[in-house]
């Protein structure tokens, strides 16, 4: 990949720490996110009582929502990101104040 005709007006498919390393410091306007919320839990089963209906509802949603690791992915984003950069997290309730500390 070359920058930096590779990163403008293109989406990059690919896992985020792993391309982020070839894009150069100081150089992206906005990082808009949604990473795994990190709320899932095996065989963990809530009653849905909102619907009027007795289902059930899994905290299971796949390995993929488990053991995401924010702070390798903040630091690479803080890298990238201009001093004038904005970053846009979409995150659970749970992983909102590891955000806030790093």
């Amino acid at each position: 990949m070359k920058y930096p005709d590779d990163f403008i007006d293109n989406v990059i498919q690919g896992d985020c720490l792993e391309v982020m390393k070839q894009i150069p410091d100081n150089s992206i306007d906005l990082i808009f996110t949604d990473p795994p919320y990190n709320i899932s839990k095996k065989n963990k089963i809530f009653r849905d009582y909102r619907s009027g209906k007795n289902g059930n509802i899994s905290m299971d949603f796949g390995e993929w929502d488990y053991n995401f690791q924010i702070e390798p992915f903040l630091i690479e984003s803080k890298r990238v990101l201009r001093d004038d950069g904005s970053i846009i997290v979409w995150t659970s309730e749970q992983l909102f104040g590891r955000y806030r500390k790093c």
